[in-house]
This record gives C-alpha cells, structure tokens and sequence, in this order.
C-alpha cells in the first residue's frame, strides 16, 4: 500500500487507518445485514396488517394528581412553592397565578400519579393540551379491514415499544 511507495511512518500510518476503516465498514454492513433479516422476518410475519394509534382522556383529573413520594396534591405543592417563595398564596386564584408564571414548571410521570387511576398518564392529547391520557393502539387486517386487535397502554408508552404487543395479539386472533 501507500507505506511500502512512501516508506514513512505517515504512510505507515495512513495504511493502518484505511484498513482499520475497512474493518470497521465491513462490522457495519454485518450488523447491518442481521438487521436486514429481521426486518424481512417480521415483514413476512405482520405483512397483512398495520397499526394505528391514538390518544384516549381517562376519567382522571389533572387537579387530583399527588406527588409519588409524599401523596401532597398538586395545589397543595404549589401552595408550598408560593409560600417558600414569599408569594402570595390566600386562595386558589392567587395560587393558580403563582403556578403560571413559575420558571421550570413540569408534571414529570415519574414523580406524579393521580391517586385513583395511576396507570394515566400526563400527556398532551392532539391538540396539545395537557390532560390525563392512555394509549390506544388497533392492528387492521389490510385485506379485510377489520380490526383483528386492540390494546391499551400508559400514554408514555412510544409506537415502537407498544406496536410489536398489539400485532402480536392480532396473529393470536
């Protein structure tokens, strides 16, 4: 290669790192292909069906949500925050106010629940309102139309981890 023409170690170099490339393309196009497999694999599984998801509300209020760690309800922590904060906090509206205009306001699901229904989740529906939601997802039979499964799950739940349970259930019926 270019180091036996060159005889330098920069050459030596060079050569070193296009095989070390090399290499590394040819552990690609490997992993690559079992990929490829794979994929052809669940093709040739769910070929006839597709998915499909949406958004569902729970009966579930937002102002009923209470932190994981302490049960407080979500006024009352915010009633706290003002207060901490030397804001007025005398009633709801003043409360309601405060929680606006808060920097770094966030409902995370890891430390929020609503105490009745902890499998809804917050999440913003199609319209991108924040509400208490779950995950519908259908499977259809593409040469029947007909809807072969229905799951649900937390809204949290992302297409790519919830899809493979729904079409799995639509090969069982």
């Amino acid at each position: 290669m270019l180091a036996t023409v060159l005889n330098s170690k920069r050459a030596l170099k060079a050569s070193i790192a296009v095989i070390d490339a090399f290499v590394r393309l040819r552990h690609l196009l490997d992993a690559n292909r079992d990929l490829a497999w794979r994929i052809d694999e669940l093709n040739a599984r769910f070929e006839k069906k597709t998915g499909d998801a949406t958004t569902v509300e729970a009966n579930a209020a937002l102002r009923e949500l209470q932190r994981k760690d302490t049960r407080e309800r979500y006024g009352e922590y915010v009633k706290r925050l003002a207060e901490e904060a030397g804001e007025p906090a005398a009633n709801a509206e003043d409360v309601a106010r405060f929680d606006r205009k808060r920097k770094g306001r966030k409902c995370s699901n890891k430390e929020w629940e609503h105490p009745h229904d902890p499998d809804a989740r917050v999440s913003r529906d199609k319209r991108y309102a924040t509400d208490m939601l779950y995950k519908m997802e259908k499977a259809d039979d593409l040469e029947t139309g007909a809807i072969v499964s229905v799951t649900v799950q937390t809204a949290d739940t992302g297409d790519t981890e919830s899809i493979m349970e729904t079409l799995s259930q639509a090969e069982v019926n």
